[in-house]
């Protein structure tokens, strides 16, 4: 069985929890469900988190792995980011001139 904490949207501090067991069978401690044995709004909360589509990122082609192994501190700072959903601001060559001597 698992289950998720849901808050109330119209009784602050309250949360519900929703459960599903084996066999796909739902419930939530809400009056609603309580009551009617009904799928109830906290129940759709949890089912569309669940259905919904994980993000997908671009990893930049100087954190790939294999192509530079001595910067690997950086593929680390950009997977950290990317788990935490931030933002990873990594320095580049951009703006370096070459002198030609």
């Amino acid at each position: 069985m698992r289950s998720w904490g849901v808050p109330s949207h119209s009784r602050p501090g309250v949360e519900y929890t929703v459960s599903v067991d084996g066999g796909g069978v739902w419930s939530c401690t809400c009056p609603h469900y309580t009551y009617r044995h009904t799928i109830c709004k906290h129940i759709v909360m949890v089912q569309t988190e669940l259905s919904a589509p994980k993000p997908k990122y671009v990893v930049p082609p100087m954190v790939r792995g294999g192509v530079i192994e001595d910067r690997d501190y950086r593929r680390r700072f950009v997977e950290r980011a990317l788990e935490a959903n931030t933002l990873a601001v990594l320095p580049t060559a951009l703006g370096k001139t070459y002198s030609g001597a």
